[in-house]
C-alpha cells in the first residue's frame, strides 16, 4: 500500500536520543500572542471606560484606569491559552525528533482550506508503524503554492512532497506528525 522507495534524512540516521536545534523563536510567538489577544481587548476597555464616562459624568479618573487595568490583564490572560497551544506542541515535536522512528509516508488527501488568515493546505496521510499497523492522521496549515509568486518552490512542501516521511512514537503511534516538524529540527552530532 505505501511506497518503498523511500530515503532516511541523513541528520535522522543517528543514535536515540537525536540531537536536535530549535526553529521556534519564543519572542516571536509572545509578541503575536499579545498584539493578536491582549492589544484588541485592551481598547475594549479603552471603549468601555469612554461609555461609561459618558453615561455617568464621573470625573474619577481612579474608575477609568481601573476598567484599563483590567481589560489589558484580561487581553494578557487571554494570550496564555495560545502560548500554551504552541509549548505544547513544540513538547511533542521535540520528544519525537529524540525518540521517534521515521516511516515513509503516503499522502491520500489534500484539501485546500480558505480562513480569515489566508489559504493554508490540509494533507491525510498513512503509514506503517513497524508492528504493520497502518495509521491515519492529518497535517493542517501548511502554505499552498497557488499563493506564492509564480516560479517560487516553498522548500517545506517540496520536502514533503518528494520523500513524504512520518516522524512516529514507537510505543504509541498515534502520536506522529509529518517530517520535518515546524519548530525542531535534527542536527547532526
Amino acid at each position: 500500500m505505501l511506497d518503498n522507495d523511500w530515503y532516511l534524512p541523513e541528520e535522522m540516521d543517528q543514535p536515540h536520543p537525536r540531537s536536535y536545534s530549535s526553529t521556534l523563536e519564543w519572542r516571536t510567538a509572545i509578541q503575536s500572542a499579545f498584539w493578536i489577544f491582549a492589544t484588541p481587548v485592551f481598547f475594549i476597555g479603552i471603549v468601555i471606560a469612554y461609555l461609561f464616562y459618558e453615561n455617568t459624568g464621573s470625573s474619577d479618573w481612579s474608575q477609568y484606569a481601573q476598567i484599563l487595568m483590567t481589560g489589558g490583564l484580561l487581553g494578557i490572560a487571554f494570550s496564555f491559552p495560545y502560548l500554551a497551544v504552541i509549548g505544547l506542541r513544540y513538547r511533542k515535536e521535540v520528544r519525537l525528533m529524540k525518540w521517534g522512528t521515521l516511516a515513509p509516508a503516503k499522502i491520500i488527501e489534500e484539501n485546500e482550506i480558505s480562513s480569515r488568515y489566508g489559504k493554508s493546505l490540509r494533507l491525510v496521510y498513512q503509514f506503517r508503524d513497524r508492528d504493520g499497523g497502518l495509521e491515519e492522521n492529518t497535517c493542517s496549515g501548511l502554505p499552498v503554492m497557488s499563493t506564492f509568486s509564480p516560479g517560487y518552490i516553498d522548500p517545506l512542501m517540496l520536502t514533503i512532497r518528494a520523500n513524504p516521511l512520518v516522524l512516529y512514537d514507537p510505543g504509541d503511534s498515534s502520536r506522529n506528525l509529518l517530517y520535518p516538524p515546524k519548530f525542531v529540527a535534527a542536527v547532526l552530532k
